[in-house]
């Protein structure tokens, strides 16, 4: 890698936080109904009446969005609907968002949805903001040339992946065959809005997933070699809140009750009895301040080869990354844990007291993919495609990331035959 693209990595990750990055205004919000009313007084005080609203398929049946419209319209807010339905945020959905944006004279965009969605709105509002730099011409860090805070983002996360948080979105380029980052502070919320009790509507696969994936950034982050005492210190809390979440009685009962409610719909609320509401809300409650902590500590120090992996599976097979995301990890896991043991490389000694907690996120996840009867083998993954995937997880990690573990080629071959 160049001097030019490491200096741009190294600035990225120490001068956000002092110079680029805006504090989000963060709100905690009881049900959808105060959700609904506290939104509506923002784009009412801010005198916005046009806005564009993308979800995912969370709430594509759900009250929720019908009674936003309702009041909005009370109040002479518009919302211009855009839902995302097939799980990928594409170049050809930024464009089409965009399209309603621009034609329907929007003033603001709001999301919510899973990361998904997330990453399809900061990518519109990159676009919007420069409407004559197409997706790919703005990858990289802080190569969005118009500096301007609008149009503003108004987050409500569906799911706990953390990407409400960070400054980056990834969006799939199939023209290309890529997956294209854009790493920079206009990339931040303006307005998150957490709701815990609207987790309860995801399925379990995504549930747990989404978890994994916040597990995984805070811990790349932690270890990673731009991290700050500051970034550290995020993500350490970030993997404790999610360690304390796996092993709470409530937490352990959810995969149990499975078989009991399978004539159910198959989301975590059915799974968790009436007496114990006040504890499950207590414990998503954490999971979202442990998901804004990873997303946090990840926006300052970047990520890794989870990561990096991740956007090479979705790149060669569109595979979800919450459905991949457990199994990929621990096995990410397991080859760091063997280089802190076999490897001598002088760059590893700086984490090599960071072994205890390899091994306890290790063993915590043997168990959550044991428990939770996640997927072990993706039977999608071809051996011939091993050498393209891994070139793009090399390129990747040159490019954005700063891990302190220099995995070779025989290293990901290992990884990806342990999830053949």
């Amino acid at each position: 890698m160049g001097f030019r693209q490491e200096y741009k990595k190294k600035s990225f990750s120490y001068l956000h936080g002092l110079l680029h990055y805006i504090e989000p205004e963060i709100s905690n919000v009881k049900n959808s109904q105060e959700l609904i009313v506290n939104l509506i007084d923002t784009f009412s005080h801010l005198a916005f009446e046009k806005i564009l609203l993308i979800s995912s398929d969370e709430i594509a049946d759900n009250q929720l969005l019908e009674n936003l419209y309702k009041l909005g319209l009370k109040s002479n807010i518009n919302f211009i609907s855009y839902p995302l339905t097939d799980n990928q945020a594409t170049v050809f959905h930024v464009e089409k968002a965009l399209h309603k944006y621009v034609s329907n004279n929007c003033e603001a965009i709001l999301i919510m949805g899973d990361s998904v969605a997330i990453d399809l709105g900061k990518a519109v509002k990159a676009r919007v903001l420069n409407p004559n730099k197409n997706i790919y011409q703005m990858r990289g860090f802080t190569n969005i040339p118009i500096r301007k805070q609008e149009p503003l983002l108004f987050i409500v996360p569906l799911s706990l992946a953390g990407n409400e948080s960070n400054l980056s979105c990834y969006v799939l380029d199939h023209t290309n065959f890529k997956k294209i980052g854009i790493f920079d502070r206009l990339m931040s919320a303006d307005y998150i809005y957490y709701c815990p009790l609207l987790l309860a509507n995801l399925s379990m696969e995504q549930f747990i997933g989404t978890i994994c994936i916040s597990l995984a950034n805070a811990l790349e982050a932690l270890i990673s070699e731009n991290s700050t005492k500051n970034s550290k210190a995020t993500a350490d809390l970030a993997i404790k809140l999610i360690l304390d979440a796996f092993e709470n009685s409530v937490f352990k009962e959810i995969p149990r009750l499975q078989e009991v409610h399978a004539q159910t719909e198959n989301n975590v609320k059915t799974k968790i009895s009436q007496e114990k509401k006040e504890k499950f809300r207590s414990i998503l409650e954490s999971l979202q301040e442990a998901a804004n902590l990873s997303g946090t500590a990840a926006a300052n120090s970047l990520t890794g080869y989870t990561q990096a992996l991740s956007n090479a599976l979705e790149v060669h097979y569109q595979v979800v990354n919450y459905k991949i995301s457990p199994m990929l990890f621990l096995a990410v896991l397991k080859m760091y844990q063997k280089q802190l043991t076999s490897s001598n490389q002088d760059n590893l000694q700086s984490i090599s007291h960071y072994s205890d907690l390899f091994s306890e996120i290790s063993e915590a996840l043997v168990k959550i993919i044991s428990n939770w009867q996640l997927q072990r083998h993706f039977t999608f993954l071809r051996t011939n495609d091993f050498d393209s995937i891994i070139g793009l997880t090399e390129k990747e990690m040159a490019t954005f990331y700063a891990s302190p573990f220099e995995l070779d080629k025989d290293n990901l071959v290992a990884i990806l035959k342990s999830v053949q």
